[in-house]
């Protein structure tokens, strides 16, 4: 009798244990670039468990309300989030600098030449801090010469609707107008969702287009798709591809880009649309703004 007293005592503990102890699953990510952080460690200050995010940045460790963890990862300024509930977690972490805080609110500026068509020019984007749980980003180019002339400009919300763990939507609007001396080209406007699940980020869209050698105007749909593909255990190549059906015509648009020395930036984009080949190479740096607290958050 007294064992079996002492055999449900001790199965009541333990369920107690496992009711006190929830678990936590999120995903890290650099807050200069977006790009997930692979063999971030992790710890629970409270409970001592340790973990590391696996190559995409995605975790998971045991933690209840209240808890607070600790993110340490080499070059970065570590961070600790005292858990409010146990959804899913997303954490930005600032890369370390001895002179500037190398995170968000910063404009870049481009410089570049279209391959095809031997325009020479330059674009410039702006990406702010976060407010709230969604940042604003927004990009300008404009390529020149005597008879063409190419400018775009995007606006981009990547968290700006935020709903169930492993899944969050963004949205952008874009703009793009492309003028030859023949008076060939075409203008086209964009309003676009940006479902962002576990391993890719989609892109779903509607837009008009206006191309005026024939001045007709079509209205369209895009499907995209944007993916961080791993170079070796700490670099990845940010790849994003989409393709618009305006009515029987397709545009196809596709671009790489690829950090060199922590501030520079590589990119290569091409776009095809009605017998229109454009290749674009640009190179890039960064402008902080203005100056927060050194490695703070």
């Amino acid at each position: 009798m007294r064992l079996k007293i002492l055999t449900c005592f001790i199965f009541i503990l333990l369920a107690q244990e496992a009711m006190g102890q929830g678990n936590i699953n999120g995903r890290v990510f650099d807050l200069m670039d977006s790009l997930y952080l692979p063999y971030v460690t992790i710890i629970n200050l409270d409970t001592k468990d340790t973990t590391k995010s696996n190559l995409e940045g995605y975790f998971y460790i045991k933690a209840d309300n209240g808890d607070q963890l600790l993110f340490r990862y080499l070059g970065f300024v570590e961070r600790t989030i005292t858990l409010q509930n146990l959804k899913f977690l997303e954490v930005g972490l600032k890369p370390w600098s001895s002179e500037d805080d190398l995170g968000q609110n910063r404009i870049h500026i481009y410089a570049g030449v279209e391959i095809n068509y031997k325009l020479i020019g330059g674009k410039l984007k702006y990406v702010s801090d976060y407010f709230g749980s969604f940042t604003f980003e927004s990009s300008a180019s404009y390529f020149f010469n005597t008879e063409t002339k190419l400018t775009d400009a995007k606006i981009r919300f990547p968290r700006l609707i935020y709903s169930y763990p492993n899944v969050s939507i963004g949205t952008s609007i874009a703009y793009q107008n492309l003028t030859f001396e023949d008076n060939s080209g075409y203008e086209s406007y964009m309003l676009s969702f940006q479902p962002r699940l576990r391993y890719f980020e989609a892109n779903i869209g509607v837009g008009r287009n206006h191309f005026e050698l024939d001045s007709k105007k079509t209205f369209g749909v895009l499907v995209g798709i944007k993916k961080e593909v791993p170079l070796g255990n700490y670099n990845y190549l940010p790849f994003e591809s989409s393709v618009t059906f305006w009515g029987k015509n397709l545009q196809f648009n596709t671009a790489l880009n690829y950090r060199i020395f922590k501030r520079f930036e590589i990119e290569l984009g091409y776009q095809y649309f009605r017998g229109i080949d454009l290749i674009q190479f640009t190179l890039g740096n960064s402008i902080r703004l203005w100056r927060y607290n050194k490695n703070e958050y």
